[in-house]
């Protein structure tokens, strides 16, 4: 079954909401992973500061938390995103088992067992032959006569 919007009234309450920067457009769970991921790296990177590390150190240790929520945000292959090409990847490795064929193994015709088989049962018909040509037997045959029915 296929179900129809109004044009006003969207699918779910992100399906519009992006950002267009020039080459790249966000759409607004983008932004949202990005905002959380550089919130990490300042929260990580002043922590640093405050433990009286330099700031090469803190930005070191930062880095790679605004890093990983860049590859999160856009993550997207064969039009699947992080969660849905994670999933496909369990699926694929671990649930689906292997395949294995038989090589230099010689398959026998289907059609030739069905005909072997044919052959090699014992074909016994029944044959039965009715001599009489009327539906009904010769003793009702007769009372129907003498009842003047025909």
């Amino acid at each position: 079954m296929k179900v129809l919007f109004p044009r006003h009234i969207k699918k779910w309450i992100f399906s519009s909401m992006n950002f267009s920067i020039w080459p790249l457009t966000v759409w607004l769970w983008q932004l949202f992973i990005l905002v959380l991921g550089v919130a990490g790296s300042f929260a990580i990177a002043n922590y640093f500061i405050k433990q009286g590390q330099q700031k090469v150190i803190a930005v070191i240790f930062a880095a790679p938390l605004t890093l990983i929520a860049c590859a999160i945000a856009f993550f997207e292959i064969s039009e699947m995103g992080l969660l849905e090409f994670l999933a496909k990847m369990l699926r694929t490795h671990f649930f689906d088992a292997t395949t294995k064929f038989q090589v230099n193994v010689e398959k026998p015709d289907k059609i030739n067992l069905l005909l072997k088989e044919i052959h090699t049962e014992e074909q016994t018909q029944k044959i039965t032959f009715k001599t009489s040509k009327s539906l009904l037997s010769s003793d009702e045959n007769e009372q129907v006569r003498e009842s003047w029915l025909l």
